[in-house]
């Protein structure tokens, strides 16, 4: 659960292989750079010349391989903790209460009174 989930964030847990002389090798990634990695080569992709477009190229089988094994499942549990972790702070969520302008106006900071005066001066031209 938790362990899993801090793993997940933070930790090299997403597995990429690359082409190499020797044949694939495989790295290790947090999902943020794994998918910055799959980002990196599909920008790559987009540019090519459309002779290049065929599946013998190295960013094209890059993508095509690793898209849909760890990093789709590890993207998916990532998703997956993040819904769990809106509805648990939903369940602390305090009610709206409707309150008063004089209400609002006194906790309006000098930001907030500053551009309501430019509001307001705007309204009046």
């Amino acid at each position: 659960g938790d362990v899993y989930k801090r793993q997940l964030l933070n930790s090299k847990v997403v597995s990429l292989e690359f082409k190499s002389s020797n044949g694939k090798k495989s790295a290790y990634y947090t999902l943020t750079e794994a998918i910055l990695q799959i980002a990196s080569s599909v920008f790559t992709i987009t540019n090519i010349n459309s002779e290049d477009y065929t599946l013998a190229n190295d960013d094209i089988e890059f993508v095509q391989y690793n898209l849909f094994k760890d990093v789709y499942s590890k993207t998916m549990d990532s998703s997956s903790y993040y819904l769990e972790d809106a509805k648990s702070r939903l369940k602390y969520r305090k009610t709206i209460i409707p309150v008063s302008y004089t209400h609002l106006r006194a906790h309006e900071t000098s930001l907030h009174l500053v551009c309501r005066l430019l509001l307001e001066k705007k309204k009046k031209k």
